[in-house]
């Protein structure tokens, strides 16, 4: 019998981020450099303070959590999260400014992904609250995020399984940052003008909003 796949939430940020930097990041992951890791420390001090409070004030605090979703296993660990009479709200932390409206995509899905399991488990509706940088955005999980989360899984499992290369979601700062922007652009040059490649909706789907 196959093994299923395991589709981590963090994974589809990643992917919603640049679907071409997911594929590196699962098929070659150089080592990170110094900035980066300092800024993932960084990251995970905050964490642990605002994780501490949610945990005195009741809320399951990074409990593993999965969802059997047919060949794929869902999998990871939300900060926190809490469920009030079958009403599932899920937190995710950003250290991040957050868009001026709503929420960026990569986030969302991270949280849905998250809900989605809850409801998986019994929970009859669910709610995300993204904490960024001095503002909170929260968004109720519709049947239309729910979808769109499923559509990503779908892509993420052809790159993770498949190893197909897909769309490469460029900007300026975002490239002048990637390690693998030399190899990114490389494969372009072979690569046929006009081609449809998974993950080319991102590029207009940036900020999700209620």
């Amino acid at each position: 019998m196959k093994t299923k796949t395991i589709v981590r939430p963090s994974e589809l940020r990643t992917y919603a981020y640049c679907p071409r930097l997911y594929f590196f990041e699962t098929h070659i992951a150089l080592k990170r450099g110094f900035r980066e890791k300092l800024r993932l420390a960084l990251g995970r001090v905050s964490h642990i303070v605002i994780e501490f409070i949610a945990r005195i004030r009741g809320y399951n605090v990074e409990e593993p959590m999965e969802a059997d979703l047919g060949k794929v296993l869902l999998k990871g660990r939300p900060d926190y999260y809490k469920v009030i009479h079958g009403r599932a709200i899920v937190f995710e932390i950003k250290t991040s400014r957050g868009p001026s409206k709503g929420i960026w995509l990569g986030d969302a899905l991270q949280a849905i992904a998250y809900a989605t399991i809850l409801l998986k488990r019994g929970a009859r509706e669910a709610v995300i609250a993204l904490d960024y940088r001095g503002s909170r955005r929260i968004l109720r999980v519709s049947g239309d995020h729910v979808a769109m989360l499923f559509k990503t899984i779908d892509e993420v499992r052809l790159v993770k399984e498949w190893g197909v290369i897909p769309f490469p979601d460029r900007g300026l700062y975002k490239c002048l940052r990637c390690r693998y922007a030399g190899i990114c652009y490389a494969i372009d040059r072979d690569v046929p003008e006009g081609l449809e490649e998974p993950g080319s909706w991102v590029k207009g789907s940036k900020v999700i909003t209620g």
